[in-house]
């Protein structure tokens, strides 16, 4: 029996059913992204990155993670280390990371975008693979935009707060780019009802942008449905949260204003 090369162009297609749906259908198709977390200043200026540490570890919390579990010290994942030290220990932790789709999507960026397929990223490629990537990333061809035309990317959805006044969203919608970039609602400080020092400062500024001033249920309602038409009106059309538990208890409207009331005063409510 013979032996796929990895990465091969039917990577992952078994049967010739799913080799003829995807090469006859779906591998032109252009890529609607629904969730991301790229920088949409980044996309308005048409950021150059210096290193391929910028591109990929400046903001992927799925790669600190991965590391983090790895063993490897934060000043490595958000810290301090220069750009070489942060993406040797990526390196070191990526063979680590096999049958995770870390794995695949490493190789895939570098075999589609850098044409690096002779080698698997690790602690010994890494010098090799940082230096030939950084070369290409400093050039105009792969500038942000650039980049995601390479991709074939047709529409993109950011991840903006509330309180956001999406400025750089309407800048790329009055200068028409041909990908369509879009925000997406995340009110996730919403849910630090249990931390006053990050909730009240956010619900201040949610009190600030929507003109409304919060001070039980009712207002705190009215302010995001406020935020909800503004993100609407600037082509946003999703939500999305995310949630480290999913604690719920019932309670009456009465309660909920209760609730909101004692974490307005800077008091840290009952888990009860």
């Amino acid at each position: 029996m013979s032996i796929k090369p990895f990465l091969s162009e039917d990577f992952l297609l078994d049967t010739e059913t799913a080799r003829y749906l995807y090469h006859e259908y779906a591998e032109a198709l252009p890529l609607f992204d629904f969730h991301s977390h790229l920088s949409i200043e980044d996309i308005v200026s048409d950021r150059i990155f210096g290193s391929i540490t910028e591109a990929w570890l400046d903001n992927d919390h799925y790669k600190w993670r991965a590391m983090r579990w790895n063993g490897i010290e934060e000043r490595f994942c958000t810290g301090p280390a220069g750009d070489y030290e942060r993406f040797s220990a990526w390196a070191e932790t990526v063979p680590h990371t096999i049958r995770n789709p870390l794995f695949h999507w490493t190789h895939i960026e570098l075999k589609r975008y850098f044409n690096i397929s002779d080698r698997l990223l690790n602690g010994d490629t890494a010098e090799s693979i940082y230096a030939e990537t950084c070369q290409m990333l400093k050039t105009r061809e792969y500038s942000v935009r650039n980049l995601l035309k390479k991709m074939n990317v047709d529409v993109l959805c950011t991840t903006d707060d509330p309180v956001s006044g999406l400025t750089a969203h309407k800048a790329l919608l009055e200068e028409n780019f041909e990908i369509r970039v879009l925000p997406t609602f995340r009110p996730d400080t919403l849910f630090a009802v249990h931390d006053p020092g990050v909730f009240l400062p956010w619900i201040r500024e949610l009190g600030r942008v929507s003109g409304i001033k919060i001070k039980d249920r009712l207002s705190l309602t009215a302010a995001l449905k406020q935020r909800r038409n503004f993100f609407h009106d600037t082509e946003c059309r999703l939500a999305d949260h995310s949630l480290d538990s999913f604690d719920w208890i019932p309670s009456t409207a009465k309660e909920a204003d209760a609730i909101i009331k004692k974490v307005l005063a800077g008091k840290i409510p009952d888990k009860k």
